[in-house]
């Protein structure tokens, strides 16, 4: 070989080593919103942090986040101990995440916050949350004693969840808290529940109709659209209000039972329950509204 090109040779290597020896210059990203909230993103580690005297950040869309842009880059998450509330999606997308803390400071949080992530592999949550679950989680899941709330979005199309028992300290659970968990076949809800929450349900195609808890006041919109296993449901004493869509395309659904506190039943609350041929509601003054019973049921009060 050439001297001249064995002088390159080594001068092209020792670059390589060079370059691979040292550590590559890690831009910082940061941002804040206005009301002491700040956030920084290292492009190197994949570290984002969030943090400051504020309580929150809030956001309509994942679109609309300022670090919409390395959403595909996030592989770790740390949240400071003075952020109390995180707006909905804040990380959905985030397909690298491997590691995510919820300090025990944050209390509230929208919808959607890990939705379709990475490799989180254990649940997530605090002494106030119940925040996520695994997608590729597998058999039974009773959920641990203490928080009082499930997130938004929470088990969102975990597709092999079986059954699911709910301690008795949870008073909420979020909009499409459980929606798209197709095998999932029994839920034992032992909580003060207020409302089963838009979507909660939505699309659980194997799940039987769960006994609900009497102190349900509301049944929110598509909260049990699509959930095809249903043949009879017996709304819970208490409840006052079937949101629109609620029971949509619960296609051999055919008995439903009223309680006398219903008030409203919404558009379309049972549109493509195909089965359902007559319902009687035990309160003469509930309002239905458009088209709130398939064109061919019956509706009588008693």
């Amino acid at each position: 070989m050439p001297d001249i090109m064995r002088k390159n040779t080594l001068h092209i290597t020792l670059l390589f080593l060079l370059a691979i020896a040292l550590p590559c210059h890690a831009e910082i990203i940061r941002g804040d919103n206005g009301e002491n909230v700040n956030w920084t993103f290292n492009t190197n580690t994949g570290e984002f942090s969030l943090f400051g005297s504020g309580t929150k950040w809030e956001s309509d869309s994942t679109q609309s986040l300022p670090w919409y842009d390395y959403l595909g880059e996030i592989r770790n998450i740390h949240i400071a101990s003075d952020v109390s509330y995180i707006g909905a999606w804040a990380f959905a997308g985030c397909v690298k995440l491997t590691t995510f803390t919820l300090p025990s400071s944050v209390k509230r949080v929208g919808t959607g916050i890990l939705y379709n992530t990475g490799g989180i592999n254990e649940p997530v949550y605090n002494d106030s949350i119940f925040l996520y679950l695994p997608t590729n989680y597998s058999g039974p899941y009773v959920l641990p004693e203490g928080p009082r709330c499930i997130a938004g979005g929470a088990f969102f199309g975990c597709s092999e969840l079986t059954t699911v028992k709910i301690p008795d300290t949870y008073t909420e659970i979020g909009e499409y808290a459980f929606s798209n968990c197709k095998k999932m076949m029994t839920i034992t809800i032992k909580g003060n529940v207020k409302e089963i929450a838009a979507g909660t349900f939505d699309e659980c195609s194997s799940l039987k109709a769960p006994k609900l808890p009497d102190s349900i006041t509301r049944i929110g919109e598509n909260a049990f659209s699509g959930c095809v296993s249903f043949t009879s449901f017996v709304i819970p004493n208490g409840t006052e209000e079937i949101g629109e869509k609620a029971f949509a395309l619960c296609a051999k659904l055919s008995s439903v039972r009223f309680p006398s506190s219903i008030q409203k039943i919404c558009a379309h609350a049972f549109v493509y329950c195909d089965e359902l041929h007559s319902v009687n509601i035990p309160n003469t003054s509930c309002k239905l509204e458009r088209s709130s019973f398939p064109y061919h049921c019956t509706v009588t009060y008693k």
